[in-house]
């Protein structure tokens, strides 16, 4: 009778901390894809209802817009797509340790941080919880920066033998 092998603890724990991190990001995924099909009437008045109700997200003063515009349809879908792809990885090479899984989840994890960072500048005003900006993607990140590094630890670990 052959011997199954059993996930690790730690690698578990990475597993479902990277993909609750690519959950916490679908929501993104379905706002952006609702504001990329609005028309520029419809955006200004949603806009304009929104800083109504939340004057205090108004960053214009301070200088903290984005003079770039939100995610275009295909930006929305390689978004989509890097989420799914990162979602596989973790089921499938992370889960049964290939050295590959974790430097591979890196890389889509730089593909999915990387833009955003460097076009919002919401994302640098995250520690000051009065602005409304994007902390659940900074939370998601650091969620998911635990997640890959229990399972690049867990990398190092002989598998369990279960029965």
């Amino acid at each position: 009778m052959e011997a199954t092998q059993r996930i690790p603890t730690l690698r578990l724990i990475g597993i479902i901390l990277l993909l609750w991190a690519y959950g916490m990001n679908v929501h993104g995924v379905i706002g952006a894809w609702r504001e990329a099909h609005l028309t520029p009437e419809q955006a200004a008045s949603e806009h304009l209802r929104e800083m109504a109700r939340r004057p205090q997200t108004d960053m214009s003063a301070t200088g903290h817009t984005s003079s770039q515009p939100g995610l275009t349809t295909t930006g929305v879908l390689l978004l989509g797509l890097m989420l799914a792809v990162g979602v596989g990885l973790a089921l499938f090479p992370v889960r049964h340790g290939a050295w590959y899984g974790v430097w591979a989840t890196l890389i889509v994890w730089i593909a999915i941080a990387g833009p955003r960072l460097l076009s919002d500048p919401r994302c640098w005003q995250v520690l000051d919880l009065n602005r409304h900006g994007c902390h659940t993607f900074m939370l998601s990140l650091a969620i998911g920066a635990a997640g890959m590094a229990c399972c690049a630890v867990a990398q190092r670990q002989p598998p369990v033998a279960g029965a």
